[in-house]
């Protein structure tokens, strides 16, 4: 059933499929490299990211609720106190879930099945691929599978997230690129595809969904209760590691050795993290804005639990996010949960558990671009979603 929309609203949609294209081509076609060398943060794919974020701010700011407003002014206001561009991807939280709650979700969806950015973004897989992924088989490691962002896990992210919607309108490419992901040999992706394989069947899906709407399966229960496992693991870790020594493999022998030095710096930063924490429990509220004052005391924590730490930040969404903003990270954590449940049902719950992997243990999937492109997968594959909107629209159809 469709329905007219006015110009207002065709000038508002035509900026949501800008908002569309410049996600995609953010992860997958605009490369990785910072404008001032080693300051990461000011990378030109997250400058032109968080300036659309600011116009698009603007564009809906009438549509706002006050709680929508409250959380957008304590986004502009962490950006000058902690001098981080970060925060203002709460604002692209913010606009993304008034998008949704408006019934935007099917237009979304429709363009993400109909785009060509789908198969433009597949051809710069190929082409970064080509770019960085061969110049690791110089060093024997063969992690060939690359987008725009050169870091491996998060290519492996993005990689699944677009073998999934293009497998869901063409099923074998789709496969092709999710096997082809695999090349990248990340240990992640691995486990978040051998997830996908294992519960993404209907009748486990629909006790899922039921476990989901108990709210035994919403972000932040998962949140919450996997930083609490991931502490604890990382605890265990340590005690293997100094049971022993660390080796480092590269090529595919790395998916099978989990004592390496990748795991251990992992594990061993969340846990001095969380010694930082204890030995100054005002960082609780604050966070560790200044990246400088983090490193220092990373350093001084690490000593004290005589562990090696290369001033990692934390591999955990909860903890990397409680040191940037403190106690203020629980609110991040519920309006991401508040814009998840307008879009997970039982047809696309496994997937969003199989990318749930990568927050609990690399602090991306559901932050700046991520929640984004998570979105897009979860309503392609949400085959029964219809908004409140358009359920309200309908019933005013039928009653005339």
């Amino acid at each position: 059933m469709e329905y007219k929309t006015n110009n207002r609203n065709g000038k508002y949609r035509t900026f949501i499929h800008l908002y569309i294209i410049v996600e995609y081509a953010c992860i997958f076609i605009i490369p990785s490299v910072s404008i001032f060398g080693e300051y990461r943060e000011l990378q030109y794919s997250k400058l032109i990211f968080y300036g659309f974020t600011i116009v698009m701010a603007c564009i809906v700011l009438k549509r706002m609720k006050t709680m929508d407003l409250l959380i957008c002014i304590l986004a502009v206001a962490l950006t000058f106190l902690t001098k981080s561009l970060t925060p203002l991807s709460w604002i692209s939280t913010v606009i993304l879930c008034r998008m949704l709650e408006e019934g935007e979700g099917e237009y979304i969806k429709r363009i993400i099945l109909t785009t060509r950015m789908n198969y433009i973004a597949l051809a710069f897989v190929g082409v970064y691929s080509v770019l960085y992924g061969l110049r690791t088989i110089s060093s024997n490691d063969f992690q060939l599978a690359r987008t725009a962002i050169f870091e491996v896990n998060q290519s492996g992210l993005a990689i699944l997230c677009l073998g999934l919607i293009i497998k869901a309108k063409h099923n074998l490419p789709g496969n092709i690129i999710l096997c082809f992901g695999m090349l990248g040999l990340s240990r992640n992706y691995i486990l978040a595809l051998i997830l996908l394989l294992i519960i993404n069947r209907r009748f486990i899906l629909e006790k899922l969904e039921k476990g989901y709407r108990k709210g035994l399966l919403k972000f932040t229960t998962i949140i919450f209760l996997s930083t609490f496992a991931v502490i604890c693991i990382g605890l265990l870790y340590i005690y293997w590691w100094n049971m022993g020594e660390i080796t480092f493999k590269t090529g595919t022998s790395r998916i099978s050795n989990l004592k390496d030095y990748s795991n251990f710096y992992r594990f061993s930063t969340n846990i001095t993290f969380v010694n930082m924490i204890r030995q100054n429990p005002i960082h609780l509220l604050i966070g560790y804005s200044d990246l400088e004052e983090y490193r220092e005391g990373l350093v001084q924590s690490a000593s004290a639990l005589h562990i090696y730490t290369s001033g990692h930040t934390p591999h955990n969404f909860m903890l990397s996010y409680f040191r940037l903003y403190g106690i203020s990270t629980i609110i991040l954590v519920f309006y991401i949960s508040k814009t998840l449940n307008h879009v997970i049902s039982k047809y696309n719950v496994g997937i969003y558990l199989s990318i749930c992997l990568y927050p609990i243990f690399m602090s991306a999937g559901f932050n700046t671009w991520w929640l984004y492109l998570t979105v897009f997968v979860l309503l392609v594959y949400n085959q029964n979603y219809i908004s409140g909107k358009a359920r309200y629209q309908i019933r005013c159809h039928l009653k005339e």
